[in-house]
């Protein structure tokens, strides 16, 4: 009767490191995963812009800049009014 005690305690220590070795390994999976889909939605979303700044003709001048600096930089520049026609 000892016996089969003492193999069920080990049996069940064995399971019990088992277990904790998978949440170990579901937790590592799952940071991976996120972190995975943050560099594929900045890589999609880098690519868009340049998509964009080639559609406007920018692909050669304007370098890809983190963090909205190209935007910065066309709205530090004063737009301009359309000019209406004077009326003699």
């Amino acid at each position: 009767m000892f016996e089969v005690k003492a193999a069920l305690e080990h049996l069940l220590s064995q399971l019990e490191t088992e277990i904790d070795i998978l949440q170990v390994e579901k937790r590592i999976r799952g940071r991976v995963k996120r972190q995975m889909e943050r560099a594929s939605a900045k890589y999609y979303l880098n690519e868009q812009v340049k998509a964009i700044q080639k559609e406007l003709g920018e692909g050669r001048t304007a370098p890809t800049r983190g963090n909205g600096e190209a935007r910065q930089g066309r709205a530090a520049c004063p737009r301009r009014r359309a000019r209406r026609p004077t009326r003699s």
